[in-house]
């Protein structure tokens, strides 16, 4: 089904105030309206991933509902600039959102009010990867370490070796963090499992690499799949056994892969391939899915949402499209949910209802320097909120309460 709509962005700033965060920072804080609101109540899980959660498949268990009617809708609920970049993801933990700078600066805001609770600086390092948090336990990885950081502390816990870089966002395995490092200079790739609890590691593979080395390493049912070049390594985590399968093609910068319920969807070339791991294959087969200029993906289910150069697409894996929406701009697959899509279109977020895919609502993110283009690196889903940060360094939270009171 194709079909076109028109979607209105809201960045009307009447009714807002600011106030100085911190006398020593200079971010500003921007309170969308002037309510005064409890805490949220809903305690959120413990523990937090890139893209969503371990099989990087960008969606979120989120209980928020797309607002029903023309007497509601979504809502600013807070919005800081910071003085600051960003190309790492939203974290987010039982109280605040955690961001981490590129160059090394981790903010901790409650997620509720958007206060600053505190900060810490990594020192000489460069952030361009996302951590994650277990039980409450939080992991951010520069190029070069792996830091475990609080409100007030941080403490290394990792070195890549000489040469060697930290490629990957982090992913985890029981007590571990799952990791690779790579070396341009040695052109090799190491997979490598870190034990929080014992402060040790192991390599589980080395790889040589060719031309191109992903990411992002995918964890599914207990095992682990990560691709580079024309192959796929695969290791099962519980025996410590590796397997790597020859692809039939070779990936580049534009492939990934992420996971549903039934196996790891690889998207390479505008072609989206399926490794069906109920029925113990180990052959990615091309499901019939092709569009032009594929730039994002995620899914739950059955169900794979892309994100293209023209519009998204939703297509259940065995390769039937189910819904296409065209656009004129390029559409990134941001975060999903059972009730909400989220799409950005550079400096604009769109939230598509599910349960009624005609229904959208947009908004522009911009920054008080007009002169400053804002495009954002992340949307994620809270149980009650939504976060969307931009490179520039503007987070905004949205709720979706918001009341139109029509005159």
């Amino acid at each position: 089904m194709t079909d076109k709509i028109e979607i209105s962005f809201d960045d009307d700033e009447k009714g807002k105030i600011e106030v100085n965060l911190e006398q020593t920072l200079e971010e500003q804080i921007i309170i969308a309206d002037k309510i005064t609101e409890p805490a949220s109540s809903i305690i959120v899980p413990a523990n937090f991933y890139y893209a969503g959660n371990q099989g990087a498949n960008k969606f979120y268990d989120s209980l928020i509902e797309f607002p029903g009617g023309i007497e509601s809708g979504f809502r600013k609920k807070f919005s800081i600039e910071f003085k600051d970049e960003f190309y790492s993801s939203v974290l987010a933990d039982n109280k605040n959102l955690v961001l981490v700078s590129t160059k090394g600066t981790v903010y901790f805001i409650d997620k509720d009010s958007g206060e600053l609770k505190g900060k810490v600086v990594l020192d000489n390092e460069l952030v361009e990867k996302t951590g994650l948090i277990v039980e409450d336990e939080i992991y951010v990885n520069s190029l070069k370490r792996i830091y475990k950081v609080s409100e007030s502390n941080k403490e290394a816990l990792f070195n890549a070796d000489e040469s060697f870089y930290i490629w990957t966002n982090l992913n985890r395995y029981e007590n571990n963090l799952l990791f690779a490092e790579y070396s341009d200079e040695q052109k090799k790739c190491r997979i490598i499992l870190y034990d929080v609890k014992q402060s040790n590691y192991i390599t589980l593979n080395e790889v040589k690499i060719e031309k191109f080395v992903s990411d992002r390493i995918v964890v599914h049912n207990e095992k682990a799949y990560f691709i580079f070049d024309d192959k796929c390594v695969i290791i099962n985590l519980k025996k410590n056994e590796t397997e790597i399968i020859e692809l039939g093609f070779e990936t580049n910068e534009r492939s990934f892969i992420f996971a549903i319920n039934k196996g790891i969807v690889l998207v390479n070339n505008n072609e989206v391939y399926f490794l069906d791991v109920m029925h113990n294959d180990n052959v990615f087969k091309f499901t019939g899915i092709k569009e032009n200029f594929i730039n994002s993906g995620g899914g739950s289910g059955e169900n794979v949402f892309l994100g293209t150069g023209s519009g998204w697409y939703h297509y259940k894996i065995n390769g039937v499209l189910v819904t296409h929406y065209e656009d004129t701009e390029e559409n990134i697959i941001e975060a999903i949910s059972k009730n909400v899509l989220a799409i950005s279109r550079r400096n604009k977020v769109i939230f598509y209802n599910l349960n009624k895919i005609q229904e959208a609502e947009g908004f522009i993110l911009s920054s008080k320097d007009f002169n400053i283009t804002q495009e954002i690196i992340s949307v994620v889903f809270d149980r009650s909120l939504i976060y969307v940060l931009t490179h520039q360094g503007v987070l905004t939270a949205f709720s979706n309460d918001k009341l139109n009171i029509h005159i």
